[in-house]
């Protein structure tokens, strides 16, 4: 199935990773096979459609993690410091990053 851009756009939908990609990236695949891409448009989004291509020149790997570090019901982080600061995930025992 290709998937299109708009579908892909806020990270809101589920695909599943093939065999050969899943081998190659699997710091993106969750335990089921699956990710949840985010397709970035070089007209929309420049600065990160630069910093991907650059990558992949570098490396081959056309595949960034993009986290924001928010949990369920916390606001967004602005930065890690400030993610440190208030996560619950590291009061719950959270030990490298």
């Amino acid at each position: 199935m290709r998937v299109s851009y708009q579908i892909t756009e806020f990270m809101t939908m589920l695909c599943q990773v093939r065999l050969e990609w899943a081998e190659r990236i699997p710091g993106v695949v969750h335990l089921d096979g699956s990710a949840r891409p985010q397709i970035v448009s070089k007209k929309l989004q420049f600065l990160a459609w630069s910093v991907l291509k650059q990558f992949m020149e570098l490396t081959g790997v056309p595949v960034l993690v993009n986290t924001s570090f928010n949990l369920h019901e916390e606001p967004m982080s602005e930065d890690a410091v400030r993610w440190l600061e208030g996560s619950k995930t590291v009061r719950g025992g959270l030990r490298y990053l």
